[in-house]
């Protein structure tokens, strides 16, 4: 499955970039797993440009690709 980064949000701040070390909005990424708790933010798991693993915040990303 594949997912497209929609936004970067900068913490604490807030503030949204077009891009981070890590995801660039716009580009496509590889999902690897999804991290869900009850009440509790649903987590990402994917490849990162750099082809290593990250994890992020499930709102600033969509599904593209089942």
């Amino acid at each position: 499955m594949k997912v497209i980064c929609t936004k970067v949000p900068l913490f604490p701040t807030g503030e949204v970039l077009d891009s981070s070390p890590w995801v660039k909005v716009g580009a496509e990424y590889v999902l690897v797993s999804v991290i869900a708790e009850p009440a509790r933010q649903v987590l990402l798991q994917i490849v990162i440009d750099d082809g290593s693993l990250g994890l992020f915040d499930s709102a600033n990303f969509m599904t593209i690709d089942g």
